[in-house]
């Protein structure tokens, strides 16, 4: 059928959809987060280097490096991983650029070229957020997976022949979702709503803080129970 025999065909929508079309320069540019077919997933603030301020990974696996100031990419490829991106982060150095999936595979990679410099030993559960960690202690980077479980790298320096060992810890009867660290301690939170906190040196948990249920309708089933049973509560692990 011809253009014109289609009684919905619309010569002045075509025309003014193809000015649209050759005025957006972002496809050309790059200046887009993500594509019509992928979704954004992850986003890392990287403070430290104003040309890659921010960093973003689609669904698609590609990596763009953004100048906030000029709004343009400036840093662009795809990961070499075989699933899907779940978590990333930058070291303090602006060097290393730490990406877990959903499949549980981790890498260390070069921030500025994309080439794979450590694949790390993982749990084989999706890894839902990564932190490194710049400090005294021979851990490197940490990773929260699902299924309760925490990953803890260590550096690779001259002393130990630039390899990386790894444990896996269980302080969570559920997913971990969140992770954050300090000089001294490591502290991770779950779906269970427990807060755990392990020393950052040993690796071993040192208190388990029960959060309380926030809500509505389970603080309304506690009604009459003990005044004291929605305040936060530890635990110190059994030896």
């Amino acid at each position: 059928m011809l253009d014109s025999q289609d009684p919905s065909y619309n010569p002045e929508a075509r025309d003014a959809d193809g000015a649209k079309k050759s005025k957006d320069t972002d496809a050309k540019t790059g200046k887009v987060l993500v594509t019509s077919a992928s979704t954004l997933v992850e986003i890392v603030l990287n403070q430290s280097d104003t040309s890659h301020f921010l960093i973003t990974i689609d669904s698609e696996n590609l990596l763009r490096g953004w100048n906030i100031e000029q709004s343009l990419t400036t840093l662009t490829y795809r990961l070499p991983v075989q699933s899907r991106v779940t978590a990333a982060a930058v070291d303090e150095k602006n060097k290393f650029l730490a990406v877990g999936t959903s499949s549980g595979e981790s890498k260390v990679i070069n921030l500025k070229s994309g080439g794979v410099l450590y694949n790390l030993a993982h749990c084989n559960s999706e890894v839902t957020y990564l932190k490194f960690i710049d400090g005294m202690t021979e851990f490197w980077l940490f990773g929260a997976c699902w299924g309760g479980k925490l990953m803890m790298w260590t550096q690779p320096t001259e002393d130990n022949n630039f390899t990386i060992s790894a444990r896996c810890r269980v302080g969570h009867k559920s997913d971990v979702l969140s992770l954050d660290c300090s000089q001294n301690f490591i502290v991770s939170g779950g779906v269970d709503g427990i807060v755990s906190v392990w020393n950052v040196f040993s690796g071993q948990l040192k208190y388990a803080i029960n959060m309380p249920n926030p809500n509505p309708e389970s603080r309304k089933a506690l009604d009459g129970a003990d005044s004291g049973s929605n305040r936060a509560s530890y635990r110190q692990p059994q030896r």
